[in-house]
């Protein structure tokens, strides 16, 4: 589970200047990006002061023995002057993770090929979300090491539309900022993920078997087969009158259950789980992995608001999708 929140922050560019900075100020970020007098580019001690100086040394910084420099779909030059000629809106994003996390998920992103290659696969799929053609994007990142005075590996990503742009509007919905926000943690926490995501199934599969056995019994009741009094019998009860209020035939989805009856389900699962101690515990253990796994999509400092808040509702509802059985 991340100790620290992914942080992203976006800024904005216009060919108008007009209620945001202008091109010029984001040619220049170029230079700032690969700054080795601001000491966040793992580059060498050479003093650069000059844009063209800096644009000259950062096509060689990526490059040297230890080193973090520039990558993307253009260099640092070309980006420079391609800005310029932009008609319409330049994007700067700030990206951050946790000093711990990047080292607890191995240290690929404490180097610029980790960040990289979670790079190749969060763009595009930022690009699609903002309603952007992929044909007629370019962009450039650049690692850095600090972040103000903490040791958070993070970069600095630039992005535009060359020719005439598609998106008539610089600033993202809340909508937009939510889906790239978790295409980036998608490829920027994948270790993390992979493990919690391991973990989760396992906690689910068996709180799904421990319903599924407690259905079994109540459905031997039924058929005469010998049964407890109390619980079992409740259960059978109370399956029965949730199934007036279930479709004939077909498989169900609880997603797509009118209100009311998705309210019957949940009451029928709680019921469930303050009744039976053994799927009570099997239900937290399912609860607390899916609170771990959420946490990677956590998005504000100081506070838990994460992006599995949906889990546990879901979980009371046993498996989403099943087949109607009696």
């Amino acid at each position: 589970m991340p100790q620290q929140p992914m942080i992203l922050r976006v800024h904005f560019y216009h060919a108008t200047g007009q209620q945001t900075q202008s091109l010029a100020s984001a040619a220049h970020h170029i230079a700032y990006m690969g700054s080795v007098e601001k000491h966040e580019l793992l580059v060498d001690a050479e003093d650069r002061t000059t844009l063209a100086s800096a644009a000259i040394h950062a096509r060689y910084a990526g490059e040297r023995d230890g080193s973090l420099g520039y990558f993307g779909t253009v260099d640092a030059a070309t980006a420079a002057h391609h800005i310029q000629q932009v008609q319409g809106t330049v994007w700067r994003v700030i990206l951050s993770v946790g000093e711990a996390d990047a080292l607890a998920m191995g240290g690929g992103l404490t180097t610029k090929a980790g960040w990289s290659a979670a790079a190749q696969k969060a763009v595009p799929t930022m690009i699609q979300r903002l309603g952007l053609d992929p044909g007629h994007v370019e962009w450039i990142a650049a690692v850095h090491r600090h972040q103000k005075h903490e040791h958070n590996p993070h970069i600095h990503l630039l992005f535009w539309e060359f020719g005439t742009p598609t998106r008539k509007t610089m600033k993202w919905s809340a909508r937009e900022l939510h889906d790239v926000r978790r295409a980036w943690a998608k490829e920027l926490y994948a270790p993390e993920l992979a493990v919690l995501g391991e973990a989760k199934t396992i906690a689910r599969q068996s709180a799904v078997a421990m319903v599924t056995h407690l259905l079994d019994q109540a459905q031997g009741t039924a058929r005469g087969s010998s049964w407890e009094q109390g619980f079992l019998q409740e259960l059978l009860v109370r399956l029965g009158q949730l199934g007036t209020q279930l479709p004939g035939q077909g498989r169900l989805a609880y997603a797509y259950m009118p209100p009311a009856t998705k309210q019957a389900v949940q009451e029928v699962a709680r019921w469930m789980i303050t009744q039976d101690a053994t799927l009570q515990a099997a239900f937290h253990r399912y609860v607390a992995q899916a609170v771990q796994f959420g946490m990677v999509h956590w998005a504000s400092p100081g506070t838990t608001d994460w992006g599995g808040q949906g889990s546990r509702e879901q979980t009371r509802c046993g498996r989403a999708d099943h087949s109607r059985t009696g």
